[in-house]
């Protein structure tokens, strides 16, 4: 059995590891694209959802959003532990447990995108995944304002104004594909 969107992007720590998995969604090929299909400038797109996309925005190689997110995980990491370690001595429970509960929402619409945009597979589902991009960057800036409130130190700031800048880069391309749908799934469906 293959893991799939869903299974691959539940949980954070460990979990984050899965996304180097190659992940066969439904309705792609059953081959593992090679590092030359996903860097080539004009992939066949044919049946491949991802190429579709890239073919009509300016979305990176698929190659880039392994690292990348596995980068980012390991950042937030840092950073809520720095934070942990530092405000123990101030802690006021009620500012940890607002900063801990946006963080577990945040994290929760980050891996509910994965299903939306290729689970769904759908007109609907590249909409329900941009708003879903919206979401997460909302809880973000939401977490460092928090953050700011709470004194909280300045590796945890910078940290989290790195994963900002992604989630704004990520939020403009899943805007930019939800406003193409229509052309994406005329290429992928030809």
């Amino acid at each position: 059995m293959e893991p799939n969107a869903w299974v691959a992007g539940t949980a954070v720590g460990a979990l984050t590891l899965l996304d180097w998995i190659p992940v066969n969604y439904s309705g792609s090929s059953k081959r593992t694209p090679s590092v030359e299909d996903m860097t080539s400038p004009k992939p066949n797109v044919r049946g491949d959802f991802y190429a579709a996309i890239r073919s009509v925005t300016w979305s990176p190689p698929r190659i880039v959003y392994g690292p990348v997110w596995f980068a980012l995980y390991i950042l937030m990491s840092i950073a809520m532990g720095y934070w942990w370690l530092s405000s123990v001595a101030t802690l006021d429970i009620n500012r940890h447990r607002a900063i801990w509960i946006v963080y577990f929402v945040s994290l929760f619409f980050n891996k509910i995108w994965s299903f939306l945009f290729f689970g769904m597979r759908s007109s609907q589902g590249l909409v329900f995944a941009a708003v879903d991009a919206f979401l997460i960057l909302a809880t973000a800036i939401a977490e460092v304002v928090l953050f700011h409130v709470d004194n909280a130190p300045t590796i945890t700031l910078v940290l989290w104004y790195i994963y900002i800048a992604w989630l704004a880069f990520a939020f403009g391309l899943s805007t930019s594909i939800a406003a193409n749908r229509k052309k994406i799934f005329q290429i992928y469906k030809e």
